[in-house]
């Protein structure tokens, strides 16, 4: 796929890779997400031309970079989870279509040294999961997270989740999934998500995995009964400052929860692989995220 990009910016790496079946649909919307908490709607037909070179689809601060892009028809509700353990839930519609070039607007208001790690479109009553660094992982029902407008605080999700042991990935589930956790050090560990514990809003969650001294988390990925789905890495670093309101919740009590880990199954990595870098930002001040054709 690094063949795509013969022009591109040697820093530059692929964030991700959107199935499309038709650029001129009507009724189709790219959602763009940054670390920094900026979101923006595009027309997907504003892609209808593609050039061998690539196009301009986001314009990015150059401290901040894109994390996820998501394909919608424009009546799903959108979820932020960050880094610290914050998380915020608003409509689609609350955020304006805008053209190609476009920064988007303010989606959720950052701590200093925050990030958002993970970008969730829902149409349904569905369950969250999410993941620490340490293995720490959890269910809560997404009707627990209250809808808001775009652009406050949002409300806790993971007490005191600081630097120590980071959020790493939240994802959309089913009891009937699974998913794959990929560590540092090279290692995959899957297990089933009827097997994490349902808890609320604001527990801490229970270990699912075992994570060898020294290695932790850096990705998490639904492996069955949907589409593989990533739940974006914690590499990387963005900020935002300012806030609007910070509302949030009455504190739901914890469900049901095993002590022990889920059943797992382990392999090694190749080559040792480690987490990679975020990539240095254009030395213009601002950078772009490009689409090919």
């Amino acid at each position: 796929v690094y063949s795509l990009l013969p022009a591109a910016d040697r820093g530059d790496r692929i964030v991700t890779m959107v199935p499309v079946e038709d650029l001129e649909a009507e009724d189709r919307l790219l959602i763009f997400t940054s670390a920094a908490g900026q979101v923006k709607r595009t027309e997907l037909s504003e892609f209808s031309n593609p050039r061998s070179t690539g196009l301009i689809a986001a314009g990015v601060k150059r401290d901040d970079r894109i994390i996820e892009v998501v394909l919608s028809d424009g009546t799903a509700e959108v979820m932020l989870f960050t880094r610290r353990g914050r998380a915020i839930r608003f409509a689609e519609a609350d955020v304006p279509t805008q053209g190609r070039t476009a920064r988007g607007v303010k989606g959720i208001g950052l701590d200093s040294g925050d990030q958002v790690v993970g970008v969730l479109t829902l149409r349904r009553d569905a369950g969250v999961l999410t993941v620490t660094d340490d293995g720490h992982g959890k269910r809560t029902p997404a009707a627990e997270f209250p809808l808001q407008k775009r652009g406050g605080m949002g409300t806790m999700f993971v007490p005191s989740s600081g630097n120590s042991n980071p959020v790493v990935a939240a994802l959309e589930v089913t009891p009937d999934d699974s998913v794959m956790l990929i560590t540092a050090g090279g290692r995959s560990l899957s297990a089933a998500v009827n097997a994490v514990p349902v808890q609320g809003r604001r527990t801490q969650g229970k270990r699912i995995v075992k994570i060898p001294s020294g290695d932790r988390v850096v990705e998490v990925t639904r492996t069955a009964g949907g589409t593989p789905e990533s739940g974006v890495g914690s590499s990387g670093a963005g900020s935002a400052g300012g806030a609007d309101d910070d509302t949030a919740a009455p504190a739901a009590s914890g469900g049901a929860a095993g002590d022990a880990p889920p059943q797992l199954s382990a392999g090694a990595g190749t080559g040792g692989a480690s987490e990679s870098p975020p990539a240095s930002p254009p030395d213009a001040g601002e950078g772009q995220l490009d689409l090919l054709g």
